[in-house]
């Protein structure tokens, strides 16, 4: 095969490899709907899923991912498949001369992210984990409370939970990389990488199955940060849907609910309170976190520190994922 780098376009063309629920109601909509991206095709091996959602979608059905890497009108290639395919597929995608954006986790291991990094650099692509909820308004305002007004952080608190699933997936299958750690556990241990600077402590954590299942179904774990900040995260399967955070800092404290996972037409709130408990409600615009996310993906091509920093958040992530995995 002749590798062909995608070159950095005003709009870039981008294929979906998988067509799960996700793919169909946030990821496929989302395309459609960024002024920053195109979509090229979907790629799924079921033909019938795949040819409805070209049709829906008025967009090319990839019978098979040869075709689809091969394509010259293909700049990006957006990961929607189970984690535990994502290493092989993601190295698959960068050997093609593709811009890798993937559903998180990026990969099951520290080894394997690192692997596709290290091929993302020599190949000079991106490497994007799809934390959409970075991009929403909500965040942004939440990054700027916390610089202009909490200061310095003192403890944070951040759980992601969630009922079983009629249809649980690949979240129940080991062989497809699933498990609460990789798939829900992953985001509030990003919140908190991306609010404190430095690598943490992993002073405790439990990954462990609450029901006789071959994966992970619950966990938690307790970070220091070398600034002092003592961070609480807590995650799981089958428990009261919970999507939360709560700093408290030096000048103040901040509770903010649905903070990863919200509808485009959600306006979610930031309860704000000063050093004696007074409290006032920030208000947040609503919006898609999809179509953010993939403009801000779409911008960060072709800009080579961007890139960069991506890569580095991804690697980051990973090897954080690791020691709260391994570390009792």
């Amino acid at each position: 095969m002749t590798l062909t780098v995608a070159p950095v376009l005003s709009s870039q063309r981008v294929a979906v490899w998988g067509l799960g629920p996700h793919a169909r109601s946030r990821i496929l909509p989302a395309i459609a709907a960024s002024k920053s991206t195109l979509l090229a095709g979907v790629c799924t091996r079921d033909a019938q899923v795949g040819a409805r959602a070209a049709k829906d979608f008025e967009t090319r059905y990839f019978a098979n991912p040869e075709e689809m890497l091969r394509g010259p009108d293909v700049d990006v290639v957006y990961l929607a498949t189970p984690t535990g395919l994502h290493a092989e597929q993601g190295n698959a995608v960068l050997a093609s001369g593709k811009h890798l954006w993937c559903e998180k986790s990026l990969a099951e291991s520290a080894t394997a992210v690192r692997a596709l990094v290290a091929q993302s650099q020599r190949a000079k692509l991106g490497v994007c984990e799809a934390f959409m909820y970075l991009h929403h308004p909500q965040w942004a305002q939440i990054r700027s409370l916390v610089s202009e007004e909490l200061g310095l952080l003192r403890s944070i608190s951040s759980r992601f939970t969630m009922p079983s699933l009629d249809n649980p997936g690949f979240r129940h299958s080991a062989q497809l990389g699933g498990g609460a750690l990789l798939d829900v556990g992953c985001y509030p241990l990003s919140l908190a990488l991306a609010l404190c600077e430095g690598e943490p402590n992993v002073a405790a954590s439990s990954v462990r199955s609450s029901r006789d299942l071959p994966v992970d179904t619950e966990g938690y774990a307790t970070l220091e940060f070398p600034n002092g900040c003592l961070v609480q995260l807590e995650w799981g399967y089958g428990r009261a849907y919970l999507n939360d955070l709560a700093i408290s800092a030096e000048n103040g404290s901040l509770v903010a609910d649905r903070v990863f996972s919200k509808s485009a037409s959600n306006a979610p709130t930031i309860e704000v309170r000063d050093l004696r408990g007074n409290k006032r409600a920030v208000e947040v615009p609503d919006a898609d976190a999809f179509v953010a996310m993939l403009d801000f993906f779409a911008k960060s091509v072709g800009d080579a520190a961007e890139m960069e920093r991506l890569r580095g958040e991804a690697l980051r992530q990973a090897l954080n994922l690791e020691r709260i995995a391994v570390r009792r």
